[in-house]
């Protein structure tokens, strides 16, 4: 048996890791496919790119090696990251070979913190907005639209946590969070910074290429990094510990952007493991956090709610609002206490985090068990 693993922007190592792709191959025969071209996403600007990845340039060279594969083993199944909207630009290709297609779910936590934000906004008078927090908050406005713009493309297995949106797959499979695994790995790491520390855990919300693309007018990056380190000062004058940058691996800060601060990259897991508590606007990494039930500080801004980075904060408030953590105003006299509420933490972990049942196991282990079973299940 054969497993593809495919990205509709180019294949990074950040990938592998939330696909589960060394633990995978130990089991199966296993190909990497970068099919960012026929996204028209190959001029990403990207690091850390994935090892011996396929590039696929178009649909032609996509039949070609599917036929390849399918004559080289009886059984392929296909793992992939695409979203369900983009899925049908490849959909019914892929099942002209009659090949299953998995998704291990990443991104719907943001979704549904994304669309939750924007019903709760007060301050957004956007019509489309509003119109589509609507449909995405309702299952049966939202099955009609996502039939409408994704045809009959969808996923046959979701690997999750939580059964985010149905209508998006055949079968859901209740496993962990995609964080789980770097979480329990990051408990044997060791405090790289060498001290007690507070973490900020950046989204790169002045550099990111999301953000510099949008419709909406750029972040001020001088403003928010001024508003920023003079935050950091405060919480080290406080709680007397420094703070420390994780920053995203799509950043591009200058030396100097956070004041001669620590700064590392690729070590957030390890970084969230040691340190006293967090401060962050959002980032998928939180997670990690809840887990260790760290004290978080969400941060926003004026310009933060107004600007292109606008859903990334509000997504940060309404995870917020769900832990009952605090939400500080960088641009008003910004709180530095922070609290921990433990029954929302609690709460939050058993509904979008963990598989109770399946504690004690990897997330690799319980996707590798059922693609072995899958076949079986099919036949």
């Amino acid at each position: 048996m054969k497993v593809i693993f495919i990205t509709g922007i180019p294949f990074i190592k950040q990938h592998e890791n939330d696909m589960y792709f060394k633990d995978i191959s130990r089991n199966f025969h296993t190909e990497k496919w970068d099919c960012s071209y026929i996204y028209g996403r190959s001029d990403d600007v990207v690091s850390n790119l994935a090892e011996d990845r396929i590039i696929i340039k178009n649909l032609t060279e996509l039949k070609e090696e599917l036929l390849r594969v399918k004559s080289d083993s009886k059984e392929v199944f296909i793992i992939t990251n695409i979203l369900r909207a983009n899925l049908k630009r490849i959909y019914l290709l892929i099942k002209e070979f009659d090949i299953p297609i998995f998704n291990i779910d990443k991104e719907n936590l943001a979704n549904m913190l994304t669309y939750k934000g924007l019903m709760n906004d007060k301050h957004d008078d956007d019509i489309k907005n509003k119109i589509s927090s609507i449909i995405m908050n309702n299952y049966v406005f939202r099955y009609i639209y996502k039939r409408i713009i994704s045809g009959n493309s969808k996923y046959d297995v979701v690997f999750s946590s939580y059964d985010y949106y149905p209508e998006d797959r055949r079968i859901f499979v209740k496993s962990h969070n995609v964080k789980y695994d770097e979480y329990k790995k990051a408990q044997k790491s060791k405090n790289i910074v060498g001290n007690e520390y507070i973490l900020f855990i950046d989204a790169a919300l002045p550099n990111h290429p999301m953000f510099l693309n949008s419709k909406r007018r750029p972040l001020d990056k001088k403003t928010y990094l001024d508003l920023l380190n003079s935050y950091f000062e405060s919480l080290e004058c406080i709680y007397g510990v420094e703070v420390v940058v994780s920053a995203h691996p799509k950043s591009n800060y200058k030396k100097n952007d956070f004041k001669g601060r620590k700064v590392y990259k690729y070590k957030t897991p390890e970084l969230i493991q040691h340190c006293f508590f967090v401060i962050s606007h959002y980032s998928t990494s939180l997670i990690n956090a809840i887990l260790l039930y760290k004290p978080i500080i969400f941060m926003t801004s004026e310009d933060l709610v107004t600007s292109a980075t606008r859903k990334s904060v509000l997504m940060g408030i309404e995870l917020a609002r769900m832990l009952k953590a605090n939400i500080v105003k960088l641009d008003d006299n910004p709180s530095i206490n922070y609290n921990i509420d433990k029954t929302a933490y609690d709460d939050f972990i058993s509904k979008y985090v963990i598989n109770a049942e399946r504690i004690n196991e990897n997330n690799s282990d319980i996707i590798v068990e059922y693609l072995k079973k899958y076949s079986l299940m099919e036949a």
